[in-house]
């Protein structure tokens, strides 16, 4: 495709700068050219409308005495610093519900007093939050009660 002989002339001649005015930055130029948010905060309140969380799931009495027996076992072999698999209810920050998580650690103690169950990295674990405890050491302390 070839230029009319009309515009071949400006083909190779510098853009024309202003005598008035100093050249824009890059960064003030591209600014122009940015999207713009017409409402601010939009796309964050979608996001978190779209974070989807998990309602509390009930404790029959029969799970919570198990859960109980499970915990008074662990209580009282903290000091051989038990692996144990936990369940937790983690509550959301921002809407009701929340997410359960499973966490792995070695057990320091089972605070009743406090009502908090304590890793031995000291990460603390509410006993309200707990839903469900697994570990070896209980496994084989279960078989030795039924017995």
């Amino acid at each position: 495709m070839s230029l009319s002989k009309r515009y071949q002339s400006l083909l190779h001649r510098p853009p024309p700068r202003s005598t008035r005015h100093k050249p824009m930055s890059p960064a003030n130029r591209a600014a122009q050219f940015a999207p713009f948010a017409a409402l601010v905060g939009y796309d964050a309140a979608v996001d978190e409308a779209g974070r989807l969380t998990q309602p509390r799931l009930p404790i029959s009495e029969e799970e919570q005495t198990r859960l109980n027996l499970r915990l008074s076992l662990l209580q009282a072999h903290a000091a051989r610093h038990p692996e144990v698999t936990l369940t937790v209810f983690q509550p959301d920050a921002r809407k009701e519900g929340g997410t359960y998580v499973t966490l792995h650690g070695m057990l320091r103690q089972v605070d009743t007093v406090r009502g908090v169950l304590v890793l031995r990295d000291w990460q603390e674990i509410p006993l309200e939050n707990l839903y469900a405890v697994d570990a070896p050491i209980l496994r084989t302390l279960l078989q030795d009660t039924e017995q």
